[in-house]
Protein backbone atom coordinates (compact mmCIF):
# COMPACT_ATOMS: atom_id res chain seq x y z
CA UNK A 1 0.00 0.00 0.00
CA UNK A 2 3.05 2.38 0.99
CA UNK A 3 4.50 1.52 -2.19
CA UNK A 4 1.39 2.40 -4.35
CA UNK A 5 1.06 6.00 -2.70
CA UNK A 6 4.70 6.48 -3.52
CA UNK A 7 4.37 5.93 -7.27
CA UNK A 8 1.25 7.90 -7.64
CA UNK A 9 2.46 11.12 -5.58
CA UNK A 10 5.54 10.26 -7.68
CA UNK A 11 3.62 10.34 -10.44
CA UNK A 12 1.54 13.28 -9.21
CA UNK A 13 4.34 15.59 -8.72
CA UNK A 14 5.76 14.51 -12.32
CA UNK A 15 3.57 15.81 -13.90
CA UNK A 16 2.92 19.07 -11.84
CA UNK A 17 6.52 19.65 -12.74
CA UNK A 18 6.05 19.25 -16.41
CA UNK A 19 3.41 21.86 -16.24
CA UNK A 20 5.24 24.31 -14.39
CA UNK A 21 8.52 23.68 -16.95
CA UNK A 22 5.96 24.46 -19.88
CA UNK A 23 4.72 27.24 -18.34
CA UNK A 24 7.93 28.98 -17.76
CA UNK A 25 9.57 27.92 -21.25
CA UNK A 26 6.23 30.78 -22.53
CA UNK A 27 8.95 33.60 -21.26
CA UNK A 28 12.04 33.42 -21.84
CA UNK A 29 14.34 36.36 -20.52
CA UNK A 30 16.96 37.42 -22.68
CA UNK A 31 18.83 40.13 -20.76
CA UNK A 32 18.92 41.62 -17.39
CA UNK A 33 21.24 44.31 -16.69
CA UNK A 34 21.85 47.61 -14.07
CA UNK A 35 23.23 50.73 -14.55
CA UNK A 36 24.28 53.65 -12.53
CA UNK A 37 24.59 51.63 -9.10
CA UNK A 38 27.89 53.50 -9.03
CA UNK A 39 27.06 57.19 -7.59
CA UNK A 40 26.13 58.32 -11.57
CA UNK A 41 23.23 59.48 -13.59
CA UNK A 42 22.03 59.16 -16.56
CA UNK A 43 21.16 62.35 -17.99
CA UNK A 44 20.02 64.70 -20.96
CA UNK A 45 18.84 67.45 -22.41
CA UNK A 46 18.07 66.33 -25.91
CA UNK A 47 14.49 66.99 -27.72
CA UNK A 48 12.46 64.38 -28.68
CA UNK A 49 10.85 64.30 -32.23
CA UNK A 50 8.17 62.18 -33.96
CA UNK A 51 5.70 64.26 -35.67
CA UNK A 52 3.86 61.26 -37.47
CA UNK A 53 4.08 57.31 -36.57
CA UNK A 54 6.51 57.36 -39.94
CA UNK A 55 8.96 59.29 -37.60
CA UNK A 56 8.13 57.99 -34.12
CA UNK A 57 10.41 57.67 -31.62
CA UNK A 58 13.01 60.00 -33.34
CA UNK A 59 16.00 62.20 -31.60
CA UNK A 60 16.28 61.94 -27.42
CA UNK A 61 19.67 60.51 -25.69
CA UNK A 62 20.03 56.37 -25.85
CA UNK A 63 20.17 55.43 -22.60
CA UNK A 64 20.68 51.37 -23.07
CA UNK A 65 21.74 49.72 -26.15
CA UNK A 66 21.15 45.58 -26.18
CA UNK A 67 21.83 43.18 -29.35
CA UNK A 68 19.71 39.56 -28.00
CA UNK A 69 20.03 36.79 -30.11
CA UNK A 70 16.02 35.88 -30.98
CA UNK A 71 15.45 31.79 -31.03
CA UNK A 72 13.57 30.74 -34.30
CA UNK A 73 9.85 31.13 -33.63
CA UNK A 74 10.31 33.85 -30.90
CA UNK A 75 7.69 36.84 -32.04
CA UNK A 76 7.48 38.92 -29.91
CA UNK A 77 9.86 41.24 -27.09
CA UNK A 78 8.98 42.67 -23.88
CA UNK A 79 11.53 45.51 -22.57
CA UNK A 80 11.50 46.51 -19.30
CA UNK A 81 13.33 49.64 -17.75
CA UNK A 82 12.76 50.17 -13.91
CA UNK A 83 14.75 53.08 -12.32
CA UNK A 84 14.61 56.13 -10.35
CA UNK A 85 14.16 59.42 -11.80
CA UNK A 86 14.74 63.05 -11.32
CA UNK A 87 13.55 66.28 -13.31
CA UNK A 88 14.43 70.06 -13.22
CA UNK A 89 12.71 72.80 -14.27
CA UNK A 90 9.30 71.44 -15.15
CA UNK A 91 10.36 69.02 -17.52
CA UNK A 92 9.34 65.88 -18.39
CA UNK A 93 11.10 62.88 -18.69
CA UNK A 94 10.20 61.37 -22.23
CA UNK A 95 11.33 57.92 -22.80
CA UNK A 96 10.93 55.50 -26.57
CA UNK A 97 11.55 52.02 -27.34
CA UNK A 98 12.79 50.56 -30.53
CA UNK A 99 13.78 47.34 -32.00
CA UNK A 100 16.05 47.35 -34.63
CA UNK A 101 15.36 51.03 -35.43
CA UNK A 102 11.68 50.55 -35.53
CA UNK A 103 9.44 51.98 -32.64
CA UNK A 104 8.22 49.61 -29.75
CA UNK A 105 4.99 51.59 -30.40
CA UNK A 106 4.58 54.45 -33.03
CA UNK A 107 1.54 55.55 -31.19
CA UNK A 108 0.84 58.49 -28.60
CA UNK A 109 -0.71 59.49 -25.55
CA UNK A 110 -3.13 62.17 -24.62
CA UNK A 111 -2.57 64.90 -22.52
CA UNK A 112 1.33 63.52 -21.71
CA UNK A 113 2.18 65.91 -25.08
CA UNK A 114 4.81 63.48 -25.83
CA UNK A 115 5.30 62.78 -29.75
CA UNK A 116 4.70 59.83 -31.28
CA UNK A 117 6.65 56.58 -29.95
CA UNK A 118 7.55 58.57 -26.99
CA UNK A 119 6.13 58.05 -23.20
CA UNK A 120 6.07 60.80 -20.52
CA UNK A 121 7.19 58.75 -17.40
CA UNK A 122 8.46 61.41 -14.67
CA UNK A 123 6.88 65.05 -14.56
CA UNK A 124 6.63 67.27 -11.58
CA UNK A 125 5.41 70.61 -12.60
CA UNK A 126 7.41 73.46 -11.23
CA UNK A 127 5.80 75.21 -8.30
CA UNK A 128 5.39 79.38 -7.93
CA UNK A 129 6.64 78.98 -4.41
CA UNK A 130 9.91 77.78 -2.69
CA UNK A 131 8.34 74.98 -0.57
CA UNK A 132 7.84 72.22 -3.17
CA UNK A 133 11.29 70.21 -3.29
CA UNK A 134 14.06 71.77 -5.35
CA UNK A 135 15.98 68.87 -3.90
CA UNK A 136 19.24 69.62 -6.27
CA UNK A 137 19.06 73.19 -7.29
CA UNK A 138 17.06 72.80 -10.38
CA UNK A 139 13.99 74.88 -8.80
CA UNK A 140 10.97 74.01 -7.26
CA UNK A 141 10.29 71.13 -9.75
CA UNK A 142 13.69 69.31 -8.75
CA UNK A 143 12.04 66.65 -6.32
CA UNK A 144 14.11 63.92 -6.27
CA UNK A 145 14.09 60.00 -6.17
CA UNK A 146 10.62 59.15 -8.46
CA UNK A 147 9.98 56.06 -9.77
CA UNK A 148 10.43 55.52 -13.24
CA UNK A 149 8.88 51.92 -14.30
CA UNK A 150 7.36 50.63 -18.02
CA UNK A 151 7.34 47.58 -20.16
CA UNK A 152 6.80 47.63 -24.36
CA UNK A 153 5.67 45.12 -26.83
CA UNK A 154 7.19 44.73 -30.11
CA UNK A 155 6.28 42.73 -32.49
CA UNK A 156 9.48 40.71 -34.23
CA UNK A 157 9.17 40.52 -38.20
CA UNK A 158 7.69 37.31 -39.68
CA UNK A 159 10.37 36.86 -41.90
CA UNK A 160 13.17 37.13 -39.00
CA UNK A 161 11.20 34.58 -36.31
CA UNK A 162 11.26 32.27 -39.34
CA UNK A 163 15.24 32.25 -39.20
CA UNK A 164 16.06 33.78 -35.59
CA UNK A 165 19.42 35.84 -35.52
CA UNK A 166 20.39 39.29 -33.44
CA UNK A 167 18.15 42.15 -32.91
CA UNK A 168 19.46 45.69 -31.46
CA UNK A 169 16.89 46.87 -28.28
CA UNK A 170 17.57 50.60 -27.64
CA UNK A 171 16.00 52.91 -25.05
CA UNK A 172 16.22 56.57 -25.25
CA UNK A 173 15.25 59.89 -23.09
CA UNK A 174 14.08 62.89 -23.68
CA UNK A 175 13.78 66.43 -22.17
CA UNK A 176 10.29 67.71 -22.81
CA UNK A 177 11.29 71.36 -23.00
CA UNK A 178 14.60 70.54 -25.18
CA UNK A 179 16.59 73.05 -21.90
CA UNK A 180 15.75 71.45 -18.33
CA UNK A 181 17.93 68.19 -17.52
CA UNK A 182 16.52 64.82 -16.83
CA UNK A 183 17.87 62.14 -15.17
CA UNK A 184 17.58 58.37 -14.17
CA UNK A 185 19.82 56.51 -12.16
CA UNK A 186 19.71 53.15 -10.36
CA UNK A 187 18.12 51.93 -13.45
CA UNK A 188 17.45 47.87 -13.75
CA UNK A 189 16.99 46.93 -18.21
CA UNK A 190 14.79 43.38 -18.90
CA UNK A 191 14.25 42.00 -22.19
CA UNK A 192 12.32 39.39 -22.56
CA UNK A 193 11.17 37.00 -25.61
CA UNK A 194 7.85 34.86 -26.16
CA UNK A 195 7.93 31.57 -28.70
CA UNK A 196 4.93 30.67 -30.33
CA UNK A 197 1.67 30.81 -29.16
CA UNK A 198 0.94 32.81 -26.06
CA UNK A 199 0.66 36.35 -25.33
CA UNK A 200 0.88 38.74 -28.17
CA UNK A 201 1.62 42.25 -29.00
CA UNK A 202 -1.60 44.52 -30.53
CA UNK A 203 -4.80 47.04 -29.56
CA UNK A 204 -6.99 45.76 -27.08
CA UNK A 205 -10.53 46.17 -27.32
CA UNK A 206 -12.09 49.67 -26.06
CA UNK A 207 -13.37 49.49 -23.15
CA UNK A 208 -17.15 48.89 -22.68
Amino acid sequence: MRSTICKSLSVSLLVLGFGVSASAQNLIRKSAEFRNFDFSESSTTAVATGATTATAGGGGASIYTKVIAADVGENILYITISAIGDTHGGAASWFACSVDGVACNSGKGGADAAPFGWISLNKLPAATTSSNCNDGGGGTGDCHDNSVTYQWCAVIPAASVLVGGPHTVQLKMASSDGVSIVYIEAAHFYIDATKGPGPTCQAAPPPA
